[in-house]
Parts: C-alpha cells; structure tokens; sequence
C-alpha cells in the first residue's frame, strides 16, 4: 500500500519520508514539513521517533479547547497528545526546579564575587600604600645619602685637617736600634733642607702585613711649611735607598708624602685602580685631598668620593 502525504500526492516506496510520532499513518514529504532530508537523518533515531509534525503540533496547541472532540473522533491521537501534555508539564518542572537550582548556584557565585572585589579592593589599596611607604623611603633614603656623603667629607676633611703637619715617608728600610729622627734628618740634609730634632715632634713606623717590606714611617713635624717642604723636595731629587744607606738599592725610591685619613685614603685607592685601568693620567693628594687629570695637562678635578669619581669619568 502506497504511503500518502497530507499534501495529497503518493510517498514513492523509494524515498525517505518524515514520519510524526503522533499518528504512524500520518507519513509527510520533507518539502512539506519544511524539512530537509539531510537534517532529518542526521538528527538520529531518537529525535526522529519522536518528531511531531506542523499538523499534530498545532493540535497541541489548541489541546485544552478540542480535546473534547479529538477524543471522541480519534482516541489513539487523544492518548498521545495526552502523553504529550504530561511531558510538557514534566518538563516544566524540571525547568524551574533547574532555574531554582542555578538561581541559587548564582547567589552564591555573586557573594563570592562580592567578596572577592571586596578582597581586591583591600589589596590595592594595600599596594597603593606600599607603594607611597616606598616612594617616601626612596625619597628619605636619597636624602640620607646626600646627608652621609657631606659627614664623609666634613670627617674626610677633619682626618686632614688634624693630620696637615703630618708626613709619610716610603722606601727606607728598617734597621735594629734604629734612631728614626737621625734617619729623618739625614733624608733632611740629602733633600737640601735644614730640618732639626726640635722640628720633629714625633716619629713612629706604621706596622706592615709583609715582614721584608720596609714599613712607612710617619713623622709628625712642627709646622705644616716643613711637611711641605720634604714632599716637594723630594719629589725634585728622586732620591733612592741607595741615596741614603751604604749599599743599599736604586731601584728601590724614597717618597714623602702627606698622612692621610681612612676616608681618603680609600678614595685614592678608587682612583689609583682607575689609574691603572687608564682612565685617569695623573694621581696626587694635595692639601689633603684626592686630585686627578683626565689627561695630561687637562684640567684637575678634586675627587672627594667614589661617587665623584664614577661622574668624572664618565665625562671623558
């Protein structure tokens, strides 16, 4: 028997068909439904066994003012649109019963929303705090630096100030029963000077990690003119050890120089290591101070620490 279509025309036996899971005679082409046959068969056996078409779905629709008549002219369609209606009600329960669900779900997830913003809220201003706590410690640590770097230079300055009459002497090497003074006015008489014991206020050797290398002797002087005229005579005659002790070596020089502090003498050092990596020319102390030239016959800079050092040479 030949499967007909509600729009009147015969189903080919061949041909697929849309089938309503209301009525089992109740066979549709797909153009008719509004279907496509690729849709239809992709849509799997369990969608399709329960597929409603646009004819029983409108009887749904209008089942509260014809079920009267839809039982009584066709039990088997009352029956499934009966079942139909007790699904739809089902599945409105679970609707809402859903809805309650993630209703209270979303509560939930919006106060602990709530209380993480809260959270983070706290957390920034925390951050906004730190980082003003931090700005002002930047801003009183700069100040503290300035302010150290200036009693660095004021006690740098006092070492001088207190040491001005003081002189190093290099390069002479000890002698048991040694009498500094006399050594001290023998380098007098050989540098041309006219120096005496009451010139001489006090003398001392200043003690030496190496045991064979001939420790300085500091000689503390009556005036600050008499400690100025050893450095600057000496640096004339370049006198060596073998200048003033029989036998003694010439490559081996004698050196006056000032007594500096702690704090200048590690500034010199700073600049003497920069001396040997070539970044400076020439090296002195002058008035109890650190001197440089950038280069021979430039212009001298006064390098009263570290600090100073680095800017200058980077000027070059």
């Amino acid at each position: 028997m030949m499967k007909q279509c509600r729009c009147g025309k015969e189903i080919e036996s061949d041909k697929n068909f849309a089938q309503c899971s209301v009525e089992k005679d109740c066979q549709s082409h797909f153009a008719c439904v509004g279907i496509r046959e690729s849709t239809w068969l992709g849509q799997g056996s369990g969608r399709r066994k329960n597929w409603i078409c646009p004819f029983h779905r409108n009887i749904v629709k209008r089942q509260d003012v014809t079920s009267t008549s839809i039982r009584r002219d066709n039990p088997s369609v009352s029956s499934e649109l009966i079942s139909t209606k007790e699904h739809r009600e089902l599945s409105q329960r679970d609707m809402e019963e859903l809805k309650k669900f993630l209703g209270e779900r979303l509560d939930r997830l919006e106060s602990t929303i709530d209380g993480l913003r809260a959270e983070l809220k706290s957390q920034r201003e925390e951050i906004a705090q730190v980082k003003k706590d931090n700005s002002e410690l930047k801003s009183e640590n700069s100040i503290l630096k300035k302010e150290l770097a200036t009693v660095k230079l004021q006690l740098n300055t006092f070492e001088s100030y207190t040491r001005r009459k003081n002189l190093i002497i290099r390069g002479i090497k000890k002698n048991e029963d040694e009498d500094l003074k006399e050594v001290v006015l023998q380098l007098s008489g050989k540098l041309g000077l006219e120096a005496s014991r009451a010139d001489l206020t006090d003398i001392f050797r200043l003690p030496t990690k190496k045991v064979t290398a001939a420790s300085p002797i500091v000689v503390k002087l009556a005036t600050q003119n008499i400690r100025d005229k050893f450095i600057s005579a000496s640096k004339k005659k370049r006198l060596s050890e073998a200048d003033l002790v029989g036998g003694g070596d010439r490559q081996i020089g004698i050196y006056c120089e000032e007594h500096i502090g702690p704090g200048t003498k590690q500034v010199f050092n700073h600049c003497l290591d920069s001396k040997r990596k070539g970044l400076l020319s020439q090296l002195w102390i002058a008035a109890g101070r650190v001197c440089v030239r950038l280069v021979p016959g430039g212009e001298s800079f006064r390098i009263d620490s570290v600090e100073s050092l680095e800017k200058i040479i980077q000027k070059k």
